[in-house]
């Protein structure tokens, strides 16, 4: 639903442009999936389903919005050149590796045990390659 509203919403912005905000049907359409009908289902969600085992696919909102403005039945056709597609199966083979391979089970964070977390060995790593992914990205 969120990718839905996001188009919905860009495609106010192409067809409805000289129309006041408030007769833009497809931008409040595209609200009301973005931001109410896709809250609700999160929490629904996050109530079933530990957010560790969640959290990774909100990658797919990118993915499903790229693929919905690819089809042109939403907004005006969009064409997905070869470095988007690129980015695509990154986004999936990220979702999936995480989906596998993380963990399924709420650890529960106390006062206690969040010093042990944090200084945990794997914790370390991962935030040592994410702050260097990030600044390599943002650098150039």
């Amino acid at each position: 639903f969120s990718a839905t509203g996001m188009v919905l919403m860009k495609s106010s912005s192409q067809k409805e442009q000289g129309l006041r905000w408030y007769l833009r049907w497809r931008w409040f359409m595209g609200l009301v999936s973005l931001v109410i009908t896709a809250s609700v289902l999160d929490t629904i969600a996050l109530a079933l389903a530990p957010l560790s085992l969640l959290a990774p696919f909100a990658g797919c909102t990118i993915v499903f919005s790229t693929l919905l403005a690819r089809c042109g039945l939403i907004s005006d056709f969009e064409h997905v050149h070869a470095t988007r597609w690129g980015a695509i199966a990154v986004i999936l083979a990220g979702v999936t590796v995480v989906s596998i391979f993380g963990p399924h089970e709420g650890v529960e964070v106390t006062e206690k045990n969040v010093y042990s977390l944090l200084t945990n060995p794997k914790f370390l790593a991962f935030a040592i390659a994410s702050s260097v992914a990030i600044f390599t990205t943002t650098a150039v």
